[in-house]
């Protein structure tokens, strides 16, 4: 099963996506693109145990205003 996430940030601003596995905390994807541009990550878990997944939007330049944040399985 895939994991997918898209953040479409206003124009002028910047954010960056992160997906972090919960029993490690490490970073499983991320996406670090500019300002205005929509950052896209995804994971698939292809094992036969269930996995559990964390999303990070992290704040980083420009005017902080509102964002779109997509998930999908």
């Amino acid at each position: 099963r895939t994991l997918s996430a898209t953040l479409t940030p206003p124009a002028n601003a910047n954010y960056d996506l992160y997906l972090y596995r919960s029993a490690s905390g490490s970073t499983a994807a991320s996406s670090t693109r500019g300002s205005g541009l929509v950052d896209s990550a995804s994971i698939t878990n292809s094992g036969a145990t269930t996995a559990t997944y964390y999303v990070r939007v992290r704040y980083r330049s420009g005017a902080a205003a509102a964002y779109t944040l997509q998930i999908s399985r």
